[in-house]
């Protein structure tokens, strides 16, 4: 019998917005702890429904749910908050014993309150109680700022392939089979990330250049001993040092084939950077135009987005 633990810390900080995320945030929209994970999950077609779909098939692994913490996008969040996740996880991590591996799924654009990489740093403390060598895989957001800490801490990372965010529940299958392959010794991960300094609006996956960029990750997938391979926009509202956009390649026991096609990808991003800026225009030179244009236009805010933390109150087009 191999013991995995599981939890979920989320949520996407825009640092530009005033105010902080608060616990009463959190307990808004998810903030369970132990036994109540498995029931409230089970079924659930996100990332946590999928830890518990894939490792519960197993009669061989026991699961360990830790917390489940997940705010709508929006301020900092307040210190309190991470620091009562962070003990929460760290001691089941103490009292669980001999653990096999940790499953958790992180937005991976969070700042708090006095920290500006919070899971990197979470992730740090995490490896420094169980080692080295303990299989520690997470589910990502597309919109994550992967940073050094992330990178150095984490054993695999996948990250959402697309935005619209489709596929939340296939990045939590990819994470919790791949650390059943590394328990079960037929996966020998390596992971190569390569941080780009490009700051990425929120554009659409289906859009060039990134319907490219995907097409090419894709393609690499294909590949005997590739895990994955990513291609990560970061979140340009949480203003962080380690910000912009990635690249994670991911094979089995293949270091090689991880530098080379990493290399490939950033290289692909890198040279198309330019296609990457926005088509928009100040307010008044659009209402100007949509007022000289016949037929319904619409107006869009985009940066005023409460999908991505804004509080949506922008007045300046009316």
């Amino acid at each position: 019998m191999k013991t995995v633990l599981i939890a979920e810390f989320k949520q996407e900080t825009n640092t530009f917005v005033p105010g902080k995320t608060t616990m009463e945030d959190f307990r808004s929209r998810n903030l369970l702890e132990g036994e109540e994970i498995l029931t409230y999950f089970q079924g659930y077609k996100n990332e946590m429904g999928a830890f518990l779909e894939v490792l519960s098939s197993r009669r061989d692994i026991r699961i360990i749910p830790s917390i489940a913490a997940n705010a709508q996008p929006g301020p900092m969040v307040h210190r309190d908050v991470y620091d009562y996740v962070r003990a929460r996880l760290l001691q089941d991590i103490k009292k669980s014993g001999k653990l096999d591996g940790i499953l958790l799924s992180f937005h991976g654009a969070m700042v708090v309150d006095g920290i500006e990489d919070p899971e990197g740093t979470l992730l740090e403390d995490i490896r420094r109680q169980v080692g080295g060598s303990l299989p520690l895989c997470l589910s990502l957001d597309f919109h994550a700022n992967i940073t050094r800490k992330m990178a150095q801490n984490a054993t695999l990372m996948f990250p959402f392939r697309y935005y619209p965010h489709i596929d939340m529940y296939e990045a939590g299958l990819n994470a919790a089979r791949a650390i059943l392959g590394i328990l079960d010794g037929t996966i020998l991960p390596v992971m190569r990330v390569i941080k780009l300094p490009i700051l990425c609006p929120l554009v659409p996956t289906d859009e060039e250049p990134f319907a490219r960029f995907i097409e090419k990750a894709v393609s690499f997938e294909q590949v005997e001993d590739v895990l994955s391979a990513a291609i990560v926009a970061g979140f340009p509202y949480a203003d962080i040092r380690e910000g912009g956009m990635s690249v994670i390649v991911q094979t089995n026991n293949n270091a090689g084939r991880a530098e080379a096609m990493a290399q490939s990808l950033a290289r692909t991003v890198w040279e198309a950077r330019e296609e990457l800026k926005p088509d928009s225009k100040p307010v008044a030179a659009a209402v100007t135009e949509a007022l000289a244009t016949p037929g319904v236009t619409v107006l869009a805010d985009v940066v005023d987005n409460p999908g991505a933390g804004s509080p949506g109150d922008a007045a300046e087009i009316i």
